[in-house]
Formats: structure tokens, C-alpha cells, sequence
């Protein structure tokens, strides 16, 4: 993520890889909370919600960016 970030022109790969990861970050951070496999605290389960929630509001801006930014082809 920052190698693409410090380029001129954005490899499209490159972004859609990045903002398929972080949706698969909350995704995955969804899953935990109704899943079976973990079972937090409070605190644990407002810690999973609170990253999965900034990471699906930087996954919207990465996806709003994509359309102002010079794709390198």
C-alpha cells in the first residue's frame, strides 16, 4: 500500500487489490463477531467493530479516490 501510494500514476491492479483487501479485512472482522470461532469480552468485541468500522470508512474514500486519480495503463 505505501509503494503504490508514493507513485505518480496508481497501477489500477495495484488500488483494486489494496481496496479488495480492506473489504475482505471487514469482512473477516464481521464474520468473528457473529462466528463461533472467538469469543471476546466487551471490550473485545467493541475493539473488532470500532477496526472494522475505520477500515470500511478508508475502504469508501479509497474507492471515491479511484475515480479523481491518474491510472497508469
Amino acid at each position: 500500500m505505501a509503494i503504490t501510494a508514493t507513485r505518480a500514476a496508481l497501477s489500477l491492479l495495484a488500488v483494486w487489490i489494496i481496496v479488495g483487501g480492506n473489504a475482505l479485512w471487514v469482512l473477516a472482522s464481521v464474520s468473528l463477531l457473529i462466528g463461533p470461532w472467538i469469543a471476546p469480552n466487551a471490550w473485545g468485541y467493541a475493539f473488532i467493530a470500532a477496526q472494522a468500522v475505520v477500515v470500511a470508512v478508508l475502504t469508501k474514500l479509497e474507492l471515491d479516490c479511484t475515480k479523481s486519480v491518474v491510472i497508469a495503463v
